[in-house]
This record gives structure tokens, sequence and C-alpha cells, in this order.
């Protein structure tokens, strides 16, 4: 009766570890990438989500911290990747590329439409009926931000396996929570998580096809005038580049005081010879 328990045992846990993983490591930036995160991440929450740069100014300034200095400034339409927040604030990439991360205030942004915004606004169906799924073209097919977004990325059918029986699509449904038809009649399938792809839809109908018609959503944006000054940011820079100046400066000061005092004894010297 024992062995037969922990024969039963290890069947079940030999059958988990073929099981898809379906959680993702959640990414925490380090000390140096980003200081004010990590002396507070335990009050940011985890956002992952895509903002244009929008704000009055025409562009927005990016701080080493919430309030904090500015170290760079990008212009509005600019699309930037918030991973995390802390209360009006937003952590993004530095645009000088250097691995480091700074803030920007939440206000100053305009979200980018994306699949969350569309499965709002367009709830998901169960599979059509009579549904087919069109050709397969080469080891790739097609995950769409969402229907119409003009916004794709490749998805290699590898993992494929012929001796299944099924066809490539049949085991692509495996993957899909859900269903949408658009105005044209093409049907997309919802795929929430996929070998490290996450909340994409693929097209049922054309499944490799970039060409699909594409209506992406547009926000209205302020647009990106002529950087206009920013008096914190000049007042910064300006204290920066002028401190250096006040040794050298004293420094200068002292050496003309000398030059004085000893030409002045010089001539004292002389008028007593």
């Amino acid at each position: 009766m024992k062995r037969l328990l922990v024969f039963a045992l290890c069947a079940v846990l030999t059958a988990t570890l073929a099981l898809p993983v379906f959680a993702d490591v959640i990414w925490l930036p380090s000390q140096s990438e980003s200081p004010f995160f990590w002396n507070h991440q335990d009050e940011c929450e985890l956002e992952q989500k895509r903002y244009y740069a929008n704000s009055p100014e025409g562009e927005v300034a990016l701080r080493k911290a919430p309030d904090g200095k500015v170290k760079a400034r990008v212009d509005n339409g600019t699309v930037l990747y918030v991973s995390y927040t802390y209360q009006d604030w937003g952590m993004v990439d530095n645009p000088k590329g250097d691995g480091t991360y700074l803030w920007v205030a939440l206000e100053d942004l305009t979200a980018v439409y994306d699949y969350r915004d569309f499965r709002e606004e367009h709830p998901l169906t169960e599979k059509p009926e009579g549904m087919t799924w069109g050709e397969f073209t080469g080891e790739t097919f097609l995950l769409w931000t969402y229907p119409g977004s003009g916004d794709w990325r490749e998805m290699s059918i590898q993992w494929y396996d012929e001796e299944s029986g099924l066809t490539q699509g049949q085991a692509l449904e495996d993957w899909i929570q859900g269903y949408y038809t658009d105005e044209n009649g093409l049907v997309f399938g919802f795929i929430s998580y996929m070998f490290g792809h996450q909340d994409a839809f693929v097209c049922v109908s054309d499944p490799c096809n970039p060409e699909l018609p594409a209506a992406p959503v547009m926000p209205e944006l302020y647009p990106a005038e002529a950087k206009q000054t920013n008096e914190t940011e000049d007042q910064e820079q300006s204290e920066e580049q002028e401190s250096p100046l006040i040794p050298v400066l004293l420094v200068c000061l002292a050496v003309a005081v000398s030059a004085v005092l000893l030409l002045m004894l010089l001539k004292r010297k002389k008028r007593k010879e």
C-alpha cells in the first residue's frame, strides 16, 4: 500500500513538471540602478504599462527621484515604459541608455492604448461557430497588441509537435482564452500567456500576415514645442556650474592681495635705502 501511495505521488509530481509555467519572475532594479526605488520599494507598485510623454510645455522632465533634480528631458509623444509607480510618480528607463532609471510625474503622461483598454471596450466571446484557421507560413506567427493596432511581434512555432495529430491552429487554441471578430470579419484569439509572451492577440483568420488592416487608437497630445526654460533646473545647473568657481576665485583673490602687499613692502624698502 505504501509503495502504491509513493508511486502515485511521484506520478503527480512528474505530471506537474510537464505543465507550462505561467508565472514570471518580477524584476526589481538594483540600488545602483535606482537608489530611490531601492529605499522605497515597499511603497512602490508594479505598473508595466507604456505612456506617451504629454505636457503643456511640449516636453517632460525626468528626475533622479520624485521631486528631485532634473536629469533628462523628452519631447511630447515619446513613449515611456513605466515599470513601477510611487504615489504620483512613475519609474522609467534613463533615455541615455546607461541602465539607470529616472522618475516622471504621472500628470505629464498619457497612457498608450493597449490590450487592457481594448478588452474593456470589446468583451471576448466563445469560439465562433465554423471558425477555421488561416494558413501558417514559415516558422513564426504574429502576436498583436490588440486587433487593428498595427503593432505586432513574431512568435516561433518550433514548439509545435506534428506527431500530436493537431494542426498548428488547433494546438494554439489551448492557449486562447476568448475571441473577438472585427468589422472586417477577421477573428482574433486572446492569449494571456505563452512562452514568455503576455497579453496579446493572434489573428485566427490570417496568423502570419503583418499587413492586416490597422487603425490604432491615438490620444490627443500637446504638440512637442521648442524647449522651454525650467527655472528650477536652470537654477540647479547654475549652482552646480558656479560652485566649482568659488574656490578658484578665492585663490586668485588671495594671490592678488599677496602680490599687492609684496609690492608695497618692496617700495617701502627702496624708500628706506
